[in-house]
């Protein structure tokens, strides 16, 4: 037993050091969402409320999209005993990262009824990149899995036990309140288990899973997640592409040498049919080995160049367990289901091969791989082979591990760095220490999460002070026009023509005829990524010199005048 204990606390410091080394520095560079949530507990740390002043909201209004409070609501504790910054934020995630690992373990023994399946299914999540990679930025998503786990493995445990099934229905509705693939997951299992606890006349646990249905509902129902659905969803995104391909099936059907009847045509294309279609074959890509092995995310943010998720040691593993069902049927139907059922949230969403929205399926992948190598080490009979094969298989793990690791540590930072928001935190620490100097300031693009976050601005300063413009758009963050001096939304990278006394936020390689470049930040490659600049009149006096890798325009805009300026009294910083 103590040797088995050592087991397990090794597992698990593995696993919190995979996750909590230097989490404030990788990954590098917090995306828009990450600073979106820890702002917003920050903000909720200030009498329950969000930036735009709802109390205590379900969904928080973020940029482009409305984010469950889920995630927000976990960080206070971390953000309160630290303070606002990288890693207080993304410490929830963290520390949900380590009790999933421990939660496989628990669910892989059970559902197994052997101790070795759940230790192997324990360790592999311990170093799983997709779990590690989740589990390091501040992703609800990671959130949403881990109490997807805690709810599961209560209702695996609880021994028809009230106290537990209420349990579960607390872990339940959190993870509803995290992610919209745990919500599904979530309200999957809920009608799963009512329904056998109908079968079986529990009564207490087939209402509580029916209170479970009826909250996730809910949470599709609240303001801000029908927005989120229309965006993600596929037949809802792509109904005017799959109209148009429903409608040229049947243009064929009509020109054909072989007429149809109408009622054939009509039952083999319309817009259902078109749909499952659609989220078949994205359904059976999330399979495809390419993408699990080698190729992983196509997005940037989440590609680990040149190696998938999986670590690739991970496939005769898979291999094993889907082959064999020696002595472990329960959670050979558990974790083949687990994955099935886990890939639907992604299929159904309209973007191909997404980490995110596939990590519901993670656990039911890590659970196979743990009884695979249970199924290879069983069939081992002398002990002294069996100890040879697992460590051969642990320094396959590590050194497989290592490359991942070269690729994450080292390359990540400089490969299309241009898609990060690389030189961000620099340039709103500098340009927040030069507004005291000019009249405003002006920044394409919705960035005022980031100005809220890296200066640590009081909430009720922020709410006081943002500037909303009525009827610029549906959602609240289209609203947001500027806070105090500094204006959002300029419409060009860059502007031709500018006023006096402004500092202008440039993005891109370009600046104009007229302006002087006061500072520059740029993306680990050495490409510009802001460029600070002030406008003066043509003729002026001024240092024209330019930084490496940035020119001038070649137009200059002389509407206003020969100085090339917009007016003192125009009412915007630009045109």
């Amino acid at each position: 037993m103590k040797k088995i204990f050592w087991v397990w606390v090794g597992i698990l410091l593995l696993a919190a050091g995979l996750r909590f080394w230097v989490i404030g520095k990788y990954p590098a560079e917090m995306d828009m969402d990450e600073a979106a949530n820890g702002y917003y507990a920050y903000s909720l740390l200030s009498g329950g409320r969000d930036e735009y002043g709802n109390l205590w909201p379900v969904y928080f209004p973020s940029n482009g999209d409305y984010k469950p409070a889920g995630y927000a609501f976990a960080s206070t504790l971390w953000v309160k005993l630290g303070g606002l910054s990288e890693i207080s934020t993304r410490l929830a995630s963290a520390v949900a990262g380590v009790l999933a690992v421990a939660l496989i373990g628990v669910l892989g023994w059970k559902l197994s009824g052997k101790p070795k399946v759940g230790r192997y299914s324990a360790a592999v999540m311990a170093v799983m990149p997709w779990h590690i990679w989740m589990s390091r930025g501040a992703y609800e998503v990671n959130l949403g899995l881990t109490m997807l786990l805690l709810t599961i493995t209560v209702l695996v445990c609880m021994k028809n036990r009230r106290g537990y099934i209420l349990a579960a229905v607390v872990f339940g509705i959190w993870a509803e309140l995290t992610y919209p693939t745990a919500r599904w997951m979530v309200m999957a299992l809920a009608a799963g288990t009512a329904g056998w606890g109908v079968m079986k006349k529990k009564y207490f646990l087939t209402a509580a899973m029916a209170g479970l249905l009826i909250a996730g509902g809910w949470g599709m129902l609240a303001k801000g997640a029908g927005a989120r659905t229309g965006q993600t969803i596929s037949w809802v995104a792509r109904a005017p592409e799959l109209k148009t391909q429903t409608l040229d099936r049947i243009r064929e059907d009509g020109q054909a040498e072989w007429r149809q009847p109408l009622w054939v045509t009509r039952a083999f294309h319309n817009k259902a049919v078109a749909a499952v279609a659609d989220i078949g074959e994205r359904y059976i890509t999330y399979f495809n080995p390419g993408y699990l092995f080698v190729s992983g995310d196509p997005r940037p943010r989440f590609n680990f160049i040149q190696v998938g998720p999986l670590l690739l040691v991970f496939l005769p593993l898979i291999l094993a367990g889907l082959v064999s069902r020696q002595g472990a049927n329960k959670i050979w139907w558990a974790a083949v289901g687990w994955w099935l059922v886990g890939t639907i949230p992604a299929a159904v969403s309209n973007e191909n091969y997404h980490l995110l929205r596939h990590e519901a399926a993670l656990p039911g992948i890590v659970m196979l791989i743990g009884y695979g190598w249970w199924v290879i080490t069983e069939k081992i009979g002398n002990s002294r082979v069996r100890q040879v094969v697992t460590g051969l298989a642990a320094v396959a793990i590590v050194v497989n591990l290592a490359v991942v690791a070269d690729y994450y540590i080292v390359h990540k930072n400089y490969f299309r760095p241009w898609y990060s928001d690389g030189g961000t935190k620099e340039m709103v620490q500098t340009a927040s220490g030069m507004l005291g100097d000019y009249e405003g300031a002006a920044i394409s693009r919705d960035q005022y999460v980031y100005w809220a976050f890296y200066n640590r601005i009081d909430p009720e300063e922020f709410r006081r002070d943002l500037r909303l413009e009525e009827g610029a758009g549906e959602y609240d963050w289209e609203r947001v026009a500027g806070w105090r001096n500094l204006r959002f939304k300029m419409p060009s990278d860059c502007p031709k023509l500018g006023k006096r006394n402004i500092l202008y936020i440039c993005r891109g390689t370009e600046v104009p005829q007229n302006a002087q470049v006061l500072k520059i930040f740029r993306f680990n490659d050495g490409v510009p990524a802001y460029t600070l600049i002030r406008f003066l009149g043509l003729g002026e006096k001024f240092d024209t010199s330019l930084p490496e890798r940035v020119t001038r325009m070649t137009e200059v805009d002389l509407r206003f005048g020969k100085e090339g300026l917009l007016p003192a009294d125009y009412p915007k910083y630009w045109l």
